[in-house]
C-alpha cells in the first residue's frame, strides 16, 4: 500500500492536541459500540429463534436449489404457527381435547420465538408436569463494559497558533463574544518516544476514563420507555402470527 497523510505512522502524522486526545477516547468507544452488539448477538443466538424477514426470504428464494432446506424450515414454521393459532383457539373456547392439547405444547416446544428447555416432570404424587425454562434463565447472563481506562503518551510540540472561533449572540448580531475566559493556544505536533523527543519539547500526557452516571434526563426516558411495555393474554396480541 502507498504511504499517504492517512497512512503514514503516528510518529510522523502532525496531530493538534485535540486529536491526539480524541483518538483514544474514540478507541474506547468504538470498544463499547462493539462490545454491546456482540452481547445483544448473544442474548438474541441463545434465546430467541432466529427471524426471517421478507428481505431475507426473497434473498434465499433467488437460490432455491442452495437454500432448499432452509426455505423448507421457513415454511414448516409457518404452517406450524398456523396451527398453533387453530389449537390455541380450542383452547380458549374449552374445545380442545387432551390429544390436541399434547400436540399444541410439542409445537410450542418446537417452534416457539424463545428458546427453551422442555419437560414433564413427575411429581411424589405421580402427577405429570409440563416443565418450560427458558435457555437464558440457564446461562450466564452479564454485560462485559470498560469501567476505568487510562492512556498515556509524549507529544513533540512543534507549532501553536491561535484560531478558534468565537460564537455570535444571535444570527443579528453586531458583536461576537468568546466561549473561553483566557485565551488559549492550538498546540500541534507528534507522537512519539521519550528517546526521539529529547532535544524537543514535548508534553507528557495521562488521561483517566471512567464511566460517570446516567443523566437524569436520558434516565427518566428510558423509565418512561420502561413503563410503556406491556403484556397481553395471548388472545389479544396485535399479531398473531
Amino acid at each position: 500500500m502507498p504511504e499517504t497523510e492517512e497512512t503514514k505512522p503516528a510518529s510522523f502524522s502532525q496531530l493538534n492536541l485535540s486529536e491526539a486526545l480524541l483518538a483514544p477516547l474514540n478507541a474506547i468507544f468504538e470498544a463499547q459500540v462493539h462490545a454491546a452488539r456482540s452481547f445483544l448477538s448473544f442474548i438474541l443466538q441463545m434465546g430467541f429463534r432466529h427471524k426471517y424477514t421478507p428481505v431475507d426470504i426473497k434473498k434465499l428464494e433467488e437460490d432455491k436449489e442452495t437454500n432448499k432446506e432452509v426455505l423448507e424450515t421457513i415454511n414448516e414454521e409457518l404452517e406450524a404457527r398456523i396451527e398453533v393459532e387453530r389449537l390455541r383457539k380450542l383452547q380458549r373456547d374449552g374445545t380442545i381435547t387432551d390429544e390436541q392439547f399434547l400436540e399444541l405444547k410439542l409445537l410450542l416446544s418446537k417452534w416457539d420465538d424463545l428458546h427453551s428447555q422442555d419437560f414433564i416432570y413427575i411429581d411424589e404424587e405421580g402427577k405429570e408436569n409440563w416443565v418450560s425454562i427458558p435457555n437464558l434463565a440457564l446461562i450466564p447472563v452479564k454485560p462485559l463494559s470498560i469501567d476505568n481506562a487510562s492512556f498515556q503518551f509524549n507529544m513533540s510540540i512543534n507549532d501553536k497558533y491561535e484560531n478558534y472561533n468565537t460564537i455570535k449572540g444571535s444570527a443579528k448580531a453586531d458583536y461576537e463574544r468568546p466561549w473561553f475566559l483566557i485565551q488559549p493556544k492550538r498546540l500541534t505536533g507528534n507522537i512519539a518516544s521519550k528517546s526521539a523527543t529529547e532535544n524537543q519539547a514535548t508534553i507528557s500526557i495521562q488521561i483517566s476514563v471512567k464511566s460517570t452516571e446516567m443523566p437524569n434526563g436520558l434516565n427518566r426516558l428510558l423509565t418512561m420507555m420502561n413503563e410503556s411495555s406491556r403484556i397481553l393474554p395471548v388472545e389479544n396480541r396485535p399479531e398473531k402470527i
